[in-house]
């Protein structure tokens, strides 16, 4: 399960609404407590969402990280985190989304299922696999992970 990479500091998450199944629970945790010993104080960035994105913040936070939440402009599905250092302005989904992959060099998500079209996880994780230099961790809801390295 080991990062061999100790310069990842900025960490982003993205997740199903439906929240993370104990095993994708436990796997991200181990992840962000490898990284938050590997370099103390990093940055997480999340995308408010209720589900995975509320349950992987207050873990970040609980780890010490510096939280950095992403909210979007439609309420329907937000979380209103409370635990942030930071929190921008809202934005529509796909620009949040997007902008979460910007911000950081690895990407952790746990998506609800196999990839789908109409997902903002799935999108986000595309978007991160297009620019090709991001570390990602993809953890299904069984806790198989599949790992890509940038280049």
């Amino acid at each position: 399960m080991t990062i061999n990479t100790p310069t990842l500091t900025y960490v982003g998450f993205t997740g199903t609404r439906k929240g993370m199944t104990w095993q994708q629970r436990r796997r991200i945790h181990d992840y962000l407590e490898e990284l938050a010993v590997v370099q103390p104080g990093s940055e997480f960035h999340h995308g408010d969402a209720v589900g995975a994105d509320e349950q992987a913040a207050g873990m970040a936070y609980a780890l010490r990280y510096w939280v950095v939440c992403h909210p979007p402009k439609r309420n329907t599905y937000r979380a209103y985190t409370t635990l942030n250092h930071v929190t921008l302005p809202e934005e529509d989904y796909l620009v949040r989304n997007k902008a979460i992959v910007d911000a950081t060099s690895v990407l952790l998500a746990t998506p609800d299922g196999p990839e789908r079209v109409r997902s903002g996880t799935w999108q986000a994780i595309r978007y991160a696999r297009s620019l090709g230099d991001r570390y990602m961790v993809v953890v299904y809801p069984d806790g198989k992970v599949h790992r890509v390295t940038g280049r």
